[in-house]
């Protein structure tokens, strides 16, 4: 037999023992139903801005397939380990490895048949992709939403990804497991692969720090596929072929030659006796020789009468035994630390490396990012640790002497339930340890002992706790230990890809998957720990539950049939077996009560199609109301009772005129029914869907007055991990918080054409005046109103912001109480209040306000005052000017280094929302068509203007590359047709894309004449003018268009030749999901650093003469794909 015969023949004997057993058809159907649960997610689908693409596009092809790999690691660690253990196993080592056959080619054999069934497992995501026509065919899907085959996409995905990972990984897992001689080694090459994986994925892509280092981390090859398929636009991910960059081609040589080196290598150098013989016994430490030793006297007590044994210490030997074993060498004790480490140094380099950075690395900010890192580790170790647990006593003779013991099956299924408990703590609480560490090291005045320990204990463990229990289940039920072992794994990959879809929305029903928390410095845990406390007990009860399964269902001695296990699983039952399960079940069942109150019915969740069935059903009871109204103003009196969590408004609004003959508004979350008198009657409210109706009946000439009365009940929690705004460890106040919002909220109507057509509306979204309209900013239209807050107690019970104001725009303040006074810092007249860890940032945000509020006034001719900075929780709200409070967020303002980028892109955060108040202010701004582009468009640019004068053209340059990127993804991501900026409502993409191509008209006129067509636009607004026709007499008709109408990009390159500067550049046009190039001349807008000045150049391609540094814009309302190459820096360059 020549040796390529007998290496080929080797292949397909390993391939046919590989194929043997139940693991094959698991693994099969769970990735076929993982395709599934993706293509049936329509809420998981857009996040990924694939609403409006075939569910079986290229684009979600290789978002799947290519991940596949990581998903089947340890699946693959145990079959190329199985090439090394099979014969181990069945005591055949010392045959086959002494038979007169080459050693190297027997493992090449096994290698090749073991990497053809890896790549064989890759074809269960293969056939659930086939079968999508078939579900669009028999109305699973939407019949549109099924596309042809993408047999291209699905080849050129095993040809880049697939096989080459299982090349290379493959021959990893099967070094490893030479060396080892176990499956241990390749499991933990595994591991040590998925923690680089996360490494890659959530500390450096996660902080968006470098995109090639995150594409040569990846073993896979995801984080390449992520990064360029959501650039693409709608369009591209229908049609569009992955590109093999220079990261991705790198990638695939690092993770798939060095691999084959190393084990080429090995094979030349393994010997029989290395695989065969066992390792010899440890040396003794002292030296000493076997004949010098004395034997020990060895004293054996009399027998006496046997004590009655405790089955309790029973238990606790058993616990301890499973414990001991589980830490007993070297192994797991420097895995962990080796994790810690990575936390350690991973937290570093996402805080320092992080786009919006230099970051602070504050416990409250290092404990989500951890748990983000540290979850898909510790998931497969809980399903491997708890697995060996489950079979320890599955030993040749071993198990029968243990089930023939007079010791109750329950000390042993309690004792190793407890163990496996006390391990996978173990493992939850290592990212303690980092998050002790980073901040003593860096921020020693932000260090807490405390707030790790609750997080990660009450949190964090419990879910995978939940995980724990899952295995232990699998493994009482399947009595094969392969199949057990599979089930394990997949039990763990379930609860990842649930973490990773979101397949279940409501907290209780996510199993696995640990409670969303936001923490903030003034509040803590104290909104929390009701939460998290119920949230705990619900999961123990289930663990409980769930152990109580175990234990009826644990096999033992000869019970081994179904029958027989089911009658023992009976007899069990009337037990201690089934007094746990009833409690474990009596418990849950409790604790879910507690949790629905409190989520549902007082926190307000709903799925994500339940929001949008309301929206739906919104749009069509009371659009077709809009009507315009107006109010003079009025005055707001609001009590507040920070124990009770109760608000209750009392608010009088004078001269109210409606053109219907009623007066609608939005409820806040949370508030009742209002009770309402018009001109001193009282009046009938109608509320539906959170909207409410009130008739005004003959208001006359000179308008009615009108009285609300409005309670606001802040009880429950938040599913989404928001800080509730009321509680008694703190207020954090906002006029639309416990006040209705008048007027009908666009914001509301769906724009998605499948989700209309899905609930009956009409194609296209109906136009309505503006003046019915809610107002662009706080909560009702221009009048001069008066507001007063007052809480319970009086000013001796904690300390509180302003409460009382007078405004002459909308209607838009915001109040703040803590029972314990804040920090302040002063300076310019402005206070600042912040915590006591935040107090070495406070004199930054400051001057970084000071600086700002000149700026826009410098640009907008006017600002409006900022009296008070208020540090608010992190993720409530955004920044805005509130009255005269800025409200800026932990996560927004006081996370920020103080240098750097993000230093740069707080002051034009800041910037932004003191010129988004003027202008919206000013104008009395309705949400009507085109407000966006004068709310964000406007306040965005001069956020970067007011970043150059103060900082240079440099920040300047790298806020545009930032929102640039962030525009190029937003595009990739929409959820709904980009139509135009008229047309989009508050759609996400029109943050980041109406600043730039602001800014790029604006460069055309200059900053200061942009800044005075701003301001005839503000007045005309004020005035009654719609905003696109203030817009087309203040810039011209075809500007207002171009700013106003669909999308536009460009590209403008300069290029240093010889002896001049070549300037060259395209543009394009968004249509129909994609953007169309354009064929027009092109002129540019050239900047020169020095102010000397600007001009226009043009048409493109040009020459100029190489001088004095300058940067090109687009003469032209657009944003600039590559902002960097715009730039020409003299002759230092050179």
């Amino acid at each position: 037999m020549t040796v390529l015969r007998f290496i080929a023949a080797e292949a397909w004997y390993e391939f046919r023992a590989a194929c043997r057993g139940p693991l094959i058809p698991m693994l099969f159907a769970g990735l076929i139903a993982y395709v599934l649960i993706v293509i049936l997610n329509a809420d998981y689908l857009r996040e990924w801005g694939a609403t409006d693409v075939a569910r079986n596009s290229p684009q979600i092809v290789y978002l799947m397939l290519s991940g596949q790999p990581l998903w089947l690691v340890f699946v693959w660690a145990w079959i190329f380990g199985q090439a090394v253990v099979r014969d181990r196993t069945a005591s055949l080592q010392e045959i086959v490895l002494s038979a007169p056959v080459s050693l190297p080619a027997l493992l090449v054999g096994r290698y090749l048949g073991a990497l053809a069934l890896a790549c064989l497992l890759s074809l269960g995501g293969v056939i659930g992709f086939l079968l999508v026509p078939f579900l669009g065919a028999v109305g699973i899907i939407p019949p549109d939403a099924a596309g042809p085959q993408p047999w291209f996409a699905i080849g050129h995905t095993f040809v880049l990804f697939t096989l080459p990972a299982a090349v290379g990984l493959g021959a990893l897992l099967l070094y490893a497991a030479i060396r080892t001689r176990s499956v241990a080694g390749p499991f933990a090459v595994a591991s040590a692969l998925m923690l680089v994986w996360m490494v890659g994925m959530v500390i450096v892509r996660g902080g968006e720090a470098n995109a090639g280092l995150a594409t040569v981390l990846d073993a896979s090859g995801f984080a390449e596929v992520e990064e360029q398929t959501e650039l693409w636009t709608p369009s591209e991910k229908r049609t569009g072929v992955l590109e093999l960059t220079p990261p991705l081609l790198a990638n695939r040589v690092i993770w798939t030659v060095p691999p084959l080196l190393l084990l080429g290598f090995t094979l030349r150098r393994v010997g029989r006796e290395q695989l065969t013989l066992e390792r010899a016994p440890a040396s003794p430490s002292n030296g000493s020789s076997d004949e010098h030793k004395t034997e020990p006297v060895h004293t054996i007590p009399v027998p006496g009468a046997p004590e009655r044994p405790s089955w309790p210490r029973a238990t606790w030997n058993e616990m301890a035994w499973h414990l001991s074993l589980s830490f007993r060498g070297w192994g797991t004790l420097l895995a962990l630390g080796m994790a810690t480490i990575m936390g350690v140094g991973g937290s570093f380099v996402h805080v320092v490396l992080h786009a919006d950075g230099p970051l602070v690395p504050r416990p409250d900010l290092l404990q989500p990012l951890l748990a983000e890192l540290y979850y898909l580790m510790i998931v497969f170790m809980v399903a491997a640790f708890v697995g060996i647990m489950a079979r320890r006593d599955d030993r040749p003779g071993y198990g029968e002497i243990v089930d023939a013991a007079p010791a109750p099956l329950g000390c042993r299924v309690a004792g190793r339930a407890v163990a496996a408990a006390l391990v996978t703590m173990a493992f939850a609480l290592t990212p303690t340890i980092s998050v002790w560490i980073v901040p003593a090291l860096s921020v020693p005045e932000a260090f807490s002992l405390l707030d790790p320990l609750i997080y990660f204990g009450l949190v964090f463990a419990p879910s995978l706790l939940e995980l724990c229990a899952a295995v232990l289940v699998a493994h009482a039920l399947i009595r094969h230990a392969g199949t057990a072992h599979a089930a394990g794994v997949f039990c763990a990959f379930m609860v990842v890809v649930s973490d990773e879809l979101g397949v279940v929305s409501y907290p209780p029903a996510q199993i696995g998957i640990p409670a969303h928390v936001a923490l903030a410095e003034f509040t803590a845990w104290a909104p929390w720990l009701g939460y998290v406390l119920a949230s705990g007990a619900f999961k123990a009860a289930l663990v409980v539950a769930a152990a109580g399964l175990a234990w009826l269902a644990w096999p033992r001695g000869a019970a081994l049939t179904v029958p027989l296990r089911w009658r023992a699983g009976l007899g069990r039952a009337i037990g201690g077996a089934g007094a746990l399960t009833a409690a474990g079940i009596v418990a849950a069942v409790g604790t879910h009560g507690v949790l629905y109150e409190q989520l549902v019915t007082a926190g307000g969740y709903q799925s994500a199609a339940a929001e949008t069935a309301d929206d739906a059903a919104w749009e069509s009871r009371w659009w077709a109301q809009a009507a315009p109204f107006t109010t003079t103003g009025g005055e707001v009196g609001i009590a507040v009772d920070p124990a009770a969590r109760l608000a209750t408004t009392h608010w009088r609004l004078d001269g109210v005129r409606s053109a219907s003959g009623a007066l609608h508004g939005s409820l806040p979350h949370g508030a009742g029914d209002p009770r309402a008198t018009v001109d001193g009657r009282e009046a009938p409210v109608t509320v539906a869907f959170d909207h409410f109706s009130l008739p005004l009946g003959d208001c006359g000439g000179e308008g009615c007055t009108i009285e609300l009365e409005v309670t606001v009940d802040g009880d429950g929690w938040s599913a989404e991990g928001e800080i509730p705004w009321l509680h008694p460890a703190g207020v954090w106040l906002r006029a639309i918080d416990v006040l209705p919002t008048l007027g009908h909220d666009p914001d509301r109507l769906l724009r998605a054409p499948r989700e209309r057509r899905d609930h009956g509306l009409a194609e296209v979204v109906p136009d309505a005046p503006a003046a019915a309209l809610a107002p662009a900013a706080g909560v009702a239209p221009d009048g001069d109103w008066r507001w007063t807050v007052d809480f319970a107690g009086g000013g001796e019970a904690g300390t509180r912001t302003a409460a009382d104001g007078r405004i002459r725009g909308p209607l838009d303040f915001a109040v703040a109480w803590w029972p314990d006074a804040p920090e302040e810092t002063r300076r310019d007249g402005i206070t600042a209040l912040h915590g006591p860890s935040r107090a070495r940032d406070a004199h930054g945000v400051l001057a970084d306000v000071v600086e700002m509020q000149v700026c826009v006034a410098e640009v907008l001719s006017a600002a409006p005052r900022v009296a008070t900075v208020l540090q608010a929780p992190r993720e409530r709200g955004a920044t805005a000017l509130h009255g005269d409070l800025l409200w800026l967020p932990e996560d927004a303002g006081w996370d920020i280094a103080g240098e750097g980028f993000g230093r740069w892109n707080r002051r034009a955060t800041i910037a932004s929302a003191i010129a988004e108040a003027h202008v919206t202010t000013a104008s009395g701004l309705r949400k009507e068509q085109g407000a966006e582009w004068l709310r964000l468009g406007v306040s965005g640019w001069l956020g970067m203007e007011c970043v150059r004068r103060r900082d240079g053209a440099d920040a300047w340059l790298a806020l545009q590359t930032r929102s640039s990127d962030q525009t190029v993804a937003a595009f990739g991501a929409l959820d709904a047709p980009a139509f135009g900026v008229a047309l989009a409502g508050a759609a996400g993409w029109l943050q980041r894309y109406a600043p730039l191509a602001t800014a790029g008209w604006a460069e055309t006129l200059g900053p200061a004449q942009a800044g005075e067509a701003v301001n005839a636009v503000v007045v005309a607004v004020s005035g009654g003018q719609p905003l696109a026709g203030a817009l087309a007499d203040a810039a011209g008709a075809d500007v207002a268009a171009q700013l106003l109408g669909p999308p536009a990009s460009s590209d403008i390159l300069v290029d240093r030749t010889a002896r001049a500067v070549d300037i060259g550049g395209s543009r394009w046009r968004w249509r129909q999901g994609g953007w169309e190039p354009l064929e027009v001349p092109i002129h540019v807008t050239q900047r020169f650093e020095d102010e000397s000045g600007i001009r226009r150049v043009g048409p493109v391609p040009a020459t100029v003469d190489p001088g004095e540094p300058f940067t090109l814009l687009d003469a032209w309302p657009s944003f600039e794909r590559t902002p960097a190459d715009n730039v020409w820096r003299g002759d230092e360059d050179d």
